[in-house]
């Protein structure tokens, strides 16, 4: 426990508040998928359907690539703004 609440100190002091914001996006996201995928895989032990796992993983698509073009568009115009 206190070896995360110095690696959260450290990480605090050393990265940029959007990096830490898109960082937890971006975890976020992984987690929803690996819950689908296994309730996708587990289908048969739990008798549900296939199909709510499959389309909120694929209705949460837009999600993912949202993460990484805000991060992608910031760093451009940034990029803009030191150039003039």
């Amino acid at each position: 426990m206190i070896l995360f609440a110095v690696l959260s100190q450290i990480l605090v002091n050393v990265v940029s508040l959007d990096a830490i914001a898109t960082m937890g996006k971006v975890g976020f996201v992984i987690v929803f998928a690996a819950v689908n995928l296994a309730a996708f895989r587990l289908v048969d032990q739990t008798r549900g359907g296939r199909l709510l796992p499959a389309r909120s993983s694929w209705f949460h698509a837009p999600a993912r690539s949202s993460c990484w073009s805000t991060k992608l568009s910031r760093q451009q115009g940034l990029a803009g703004r030191g150039s003039s």
